[in-house]
């Protein structure tokens, strides 16, 4: 149940998504805040996100098979929770956010 937010409890995020307006997948970045790998369609900037091998995996879209086979092939093998949240805390928490997005704004154009 995703309405309590409890992504504790999950091991993998499915989110084969084909919406067209999908600029930025929020739920993407809050299942790396709880090491959760994401399978996804690479639609908008989706695989610019799940950027890394450890984050998840993204397929073309309509792959659902090449999504299934890649999920069956990581419930063999251990999840580097760990890695992923540090990863989210690098670059997605706020405080480096703001830091990086300070550093932009200050150079000359």
């Amino acid at each position: 149940n995703f309405s309590n937010n409890n992504f504790w409890n999950y091991h993998f995020l499915i989110f084969p998504t084909r919406y067209p307006e999908e600029t930025f997948g929020l739920v993407i970045i809050e299942a790396f805040m709880y090491g959760i790998p994401v399978f996804s369609y690479n639609n908008a900037s989706i695989s610019e996100i799940i950027s890394e091998d450890f984050l998840g995996y993204v397929s073309k879209i309509g792959e659902w098979k090449e999504l299934e086979r890649e999920i069956f092939n990581r419930l063999k093998t251990k999840i580097n929770s760990v890695k992923i949240r540090e990863y989210f805390k690098n670059k997605f928490e706020f405080s480096n956010s703001k830091k990086k997005l300070l550093e932009i704004l200050s150079k000359d154009p």
